[in-house]
């Protein structure tokens, strides 16, 4: 069974880069805590597709592995599944994580 992290901050990290993508096009520098939603988001898209996959999940509160790593424990088709799934996910969010990098960029210039 894969075992996987739920935390915010851990799903935030996984869209750091996206984040970073999104600030660069668009001029913008912000607080991470601002993508919280989104990495919830994000969470929820990932199980979803997993369930859909049948992979069994559940939740661990322990890092194992160490700090931001969402996947604690598992086989390696169940990995690999993981990250097929956050791939597929974090693509389909990447337009709302666009979107927000702007809608902060104007409401940081005030407007």
């Amino acid at each position: 069974m894969l075992k996987l992290r739920h935390d915010t901050e851990d799903w935030r990290e996984a869209l750091a880069e996206d984040i970073d993508i999104a600030e660069t096009s668009c001029g913008a520098d912000n607080d991470v805590t601002n993508y919280d939603e989104l990495a919830d988001e994000l969470c929820r898209d990932v199980l979803d597709l997993l369930d859909a996959a049948g992979i069994a999940h559940q939740r661990v509160y322990q890092q194992t592995r160490g700090a931001f790593v969402l996947v604690q424990d598992g086989s390696d088709d169940e990995s690999h599944a993981f990250y097929v799934a956050l791939d597929t996910a974090r693509e389909a969010l990447y337009p709302q994580v666009l979107a927000l990098a702007q809608i902060l960029l104007a409401i940081d210039a005030g407007y």
